[in-house]
């Protein structure tokens, strides 16, 4: 695990992103989650979007008066991920937990192993069935290269088929991005008020090209 890596904003809604590398590509997405972890005596928490790559979890903080108190992301690669579970309890929020070790080459790694929870407001079916399907296959070949987005022969309609109770976004395309080297920079409320717009009208314009339904089948996913 490592804090507060290099990231990236989408030019169009002017999100923050993960910073893909060349052989890692962005999968998809889930706001609406709280993320915590236990390293030591130190305790890190905060509320935002929970990203899926081909190669690890990366969560952002919300963009609001505390995006840089603490921290403001943090990159749990596969590699350094350990015994995930996912917990339904009767009472309270659906949540995923593990422990992650520190990445040691990262340029503000972690001095210990952490036990970390992502709690998920909702649905959450299509994120876990992404994280544990590339998870394993990370895990299985820790030399496994991916040469093409999962989507490239997806069908030319682009449709996916989604669960309306799932706020997951999945990426049927990477996003075009640009630098965000002002990522830990303190943001706004008024900025995160701006960036949830910008996603929900995103969201509206390519609500007519993907089909719903309450059965969720993903060509990536099968």
């Amino acid at each position: 695990m490592a804090i507060n890596p290099v990231l990236a904003q989408d030019i169009h809604t002017k999100q923050l992103l993960p910073y893909c590398a060349n052989d890692e590509y962005l999968l998809m997405h889930r706001p609406q989650t709280r993320f915590s972890v236990k390293i030591g005596m130190q305790y890190l928490k905060g509320r935002g979007d929970t990203f899926l790559t081909t190669h690890r979890i990366v969560f952002i903080k919300n963009r609001d008066k505390g995006f840089s108190e603490g921290f403001s992301s943090i990159s749990m690669p596969f590699s350094n991920l350990d015994d995930p579970r996912f917990r339904q309890p009767i009472f309270g929020s659906n949540y995923l937990e593990g422990t992650i070790r520190p990445v040691a080459d990262a340029a503000i790694p972690l001095r210990d192993t952490g036990k970390f929870y992502i709690c998920f407001d909702g649905g959450c079916a299509m994120f876990l069935k992404g994280f544990y399907m590339y998870y394993a296959r990370v895990r299985n070949n820790s030399n496994a290269v991916m040469h093409a987005h999962p989507f490239s022969n997806a069908p030319e309609t682009r449709s996916a088929f989604v669960d309306p109770d799932d706020p997951t976004h999945v990426y049927l395309t990477q996003p075009e991005t640009v630098s965000a080297e002002d990522a830990t920079a303190e943001g706004s409320a008024d900025q995160n008020n701006a960036d949830q717009e910008n996603r929900r009208q995103v969201d509206a314009n390519t609500a007519g090209h993907a089909t719903t339904t309450a059965s969720a089948t993903i060509p990536f996913l099968l």
